[in-house]
């Protein structure tokens, strides 16, 4: 199994919250034009490093980003995380908040005014975040007062992932909401009973097990026809944790990373697997 330390993504509680009416969170602000785009944030970090050797990169005073919300933490697969994505790519804020997605839903299209804020890199995954103290860190999360005051709400609508097969993936799409195509969890992960069909003990992660810190996030393989692997990265406090894998073949939707070579997928929502045809 491949495993990837990326903090901030996978929920360690739930706080129960009603959702506000999102029409009260602010004016009209559908007119506002973006002053940059995501690919222009993440050039703009490789571009001004080594202006910020030991601290993640300021952004620009008048930076504007207009995106999507490409992420839901509802069933507890990210936890203070939240995506965003725009035409040019997509990237991770790190929002010092849990139920996120109670403000802001998956498809809702939101403006970042990034003023203060500054960009951050671990191996090939970029966020935005709030200057850090920790020198060990580029950056921190937004606190969760100022959220409202940073990523305003303009309007509901819904996602729409790119659909790829394993050869169109790609380190450009970090960050981005992606249907993989064409897979299956290995061979290993199952058993066949007497009709051929199969069946299996193992679960999408260990939620006995969430406060054990080797348990807490599990990684399974997703494989393709010619043995191509696509690491899926699931938190033991996610909901469907505890559920059975699926045996067949078909498609899993989630939040791109990469961890060295190896492509990974955070799943947002259990319905995002959809793996009901026959194996190969």
């Amino acid at each position: 199994m491949s495993f990837l330390l990326i903090t901030s993504l996978f929920s360690c509680k739930y706080n129960k919250v009603d959702a506000p009416e999102l029409g009260t969170l602010g004016a009209d602000l559908s007119d506002v034009k973006a002053t940059m785009t995501i690919k222009e944030v993440k050039d703009y970090y490789t571009a001004n490093k080594n202006s910020y050797p030991t601290t993640g990169v300021k952004l620009k005073k008048d930076a504007i980003i207009k995106a999507t919300v490409i992420s839901e933490d509802k069933e507890g697969n990210l936890y203070k995380s939240c995506f965003i994505e725009d035409e040019t790519g997509g990237i991770e804020l790190k929002c010092g908040m849990s139920n996120i997605s109670a403000l802001y839903p998956q498809g809702s299209t939101v403006l970042l005014y990034a003023k203060d804020l500054v960009i951050a890199k671990y191996y090939d995954d970029m966020s935005i975040g709030y200057p850090s103290v920790n020198k060990s860190y580029e950056a921190s999360y937004i606190p969760e007062r100022l959220i409202p005051a940073v990523l305003k709400f303009v309007s509901r609508g819904a996602v729409k992932p790119k659909v790829c097969r394993y050869a169109d993936l790609n380190k450009a799409l970090v960050g981005s909401l992606v249907t993989v195509e064409g897979v299956q969890f290995k061979e290993s992960y199952f058993e066949k009973d007497g009709d051929n069909d199969y069946t299996t003990s193992t679960t999408y992660a260990d939620p006995e097990h969430k406060n054990d810190k080797s348990r807490n996030k599990i990684s399974l393989d997703l494989v393709t026809k010619d043995g191509k692997v696509v690491v899926v990265r699931t938190s033991s406090y996610a909901k469907f944790s505890g559920d059975k894998l699926a045996s067949g073949l078909g498609s899993v939707t989630g939040i791109l990373h990469y961890f060295q070579d190896s492509p990974q997928l955070v799943v947002l929502k259990r319905r995002d697997i959809k793996l009901n045809a026959p194996r190969f």
